[in-house]
């Protein structure tokens, strides 16, 4: 797997590639961010340019490709028609025909690229297609999952599935074969149901060639046919696309969250702390409470029993604060003392 990390922590050849943080919504970017989030283009990025990584790690494999709209998609097919890559558009506003012909030459071999904003991401299945190019961000996982997913067919002669991330969907969102822990949300979806509904409607608007007023969400002018095509806003930055592979490190699994928790509990148990500490620190590292790992203790290693002993002075150094803070507000520095000592 190859992913933009910009903006990320460095980290070495044995770091994990990626871990999945629990705080992220299972909604996505409306449209008109989309394009301002992207980090990779067609012609460059801070990922990364889009066909000079294929060329150089795709080996010319069937390729499907993730854009942020249409206008974007279209740019990306014209880089890599223009690097002598056969490649097509499509998207919602081709016919049922016109699109099967171009799903059915991607399926033959005929076209190596198949870009489109979000038409293919669910309801398509070409088991033959072996990368997956992200030039589009989401920080839904549901979406994310269903986009990879498109490469992770079976098909004889198929190896692998390789992932070109020029969005720092990776990063963001983890591995797409980490298990997530799943809990119950806080009602966001009906919050933008509701928003979706007190939505103005659209107004009329008038056909840039002839000033004909088109009716509301008509895209042909009825008047004297002219389609306008949306101008991609996509910004071009250059950079370059990381290896990412597994181990331990910043971006950990499930076995390594186990082995994390169960030194807590050894440490917990020789400095006989208060039952509990050992979930709240875990907290501290992960930013959700232990689920389903066992409470067994495991000998705590160098490393985990220094990031122990530097919490701890964290939070005697924010006990002192709050205690100086109790004294000149002359307050009862019971409850500082109580937080110290849970520490």
């Amino acid at each position: 797997m190859w992913a933009n990390t910009a903006g990320t922590i460095r980290r070495d050849a044995s770091a994990a590639c990626c871990r999945c943080i629990a705080s992220q919504t299972q909604f996505d970017y409306p449209r008109n961010r989309a394009s301002c989030r992207i980090a990779g283009t067609a012609t460059g990025g801070r990922s990364g340019d889009i066909v000079d990584h294929w060329n150089r790690l795709a080996e010319n494999r069937q390729t499907v490709v993730f854009a942020t709209d249409i206008a974007h998609s279209k740019m990306i097919v014209a880089a890599f028609e223009l690097a002598g890559i056969k490649a097509a558009h499509i998207d919602y506003h081709f016919d049922d025909d016109e699109r099967r012909l171009r799903i059915e030459a991607f399926a033959a071999g005929e076209t190596k690229v198949l870009v489109n904003p979000s038409l293919l991401t669910e309801g398509w299945d070409c088991p033959s297609a072996e990368v997956i190019v992200l030039a589009r961000p989401t920080r839904s996982r549901i979406r994310y999952l269903q986009m990879v997913g498109r490469v992770l067919r079976p098909f004889p002669g198929k190896t692998e599935a390789l992932l070109l991330d020029h969005s720092g969907t990776v990063v963001a969102l983890g591995y797409p074969t980490d298990d997530v822990e799943i809990a119950l949300d806080g009602g966001e979806r009906v919050v933008q149901e509701r928003q979706a509904r007190d939505k103005p409607t659209k107004a009329p608007s008038a056909c840039p060639k002839c000033k004909f007023v088109r009716k509301p969400g008509v895209h042909v002018c009825d008047k004297c046919g002219f389609a306008p095509e949306r101008q991609s806003e996509v910004a071009t930055l250059s950079g370059d696309l990381e290896r990412i592979t597994r181990g331990v490190g910043e971006f950990e699994d499930a076995d390594y969250r186990q082995s994390f928790y169960s030194q807590l509990l050894a440490i917990a148990a020789i400095r006989a702390f208060k039952p509990g500490w050992a979930r709240h620190r875990y907290h501290d590292r992960f930013g959700h409470y232990p689920k389903n790992l066992a409470e067994v203790t495991e000998e705590p290693s160098v490393e985990v029993q220094n990031w122990a002993t530097s919490r701890r002075i964290a939070w005697q150094k924010r006990g002192a604060a709050l205690r100086r803070t109790a004294v000149h507000r002359h307050l009862a520095p019971s409850r500082v003392e109580q937080e110290v000592e849970y520490a």
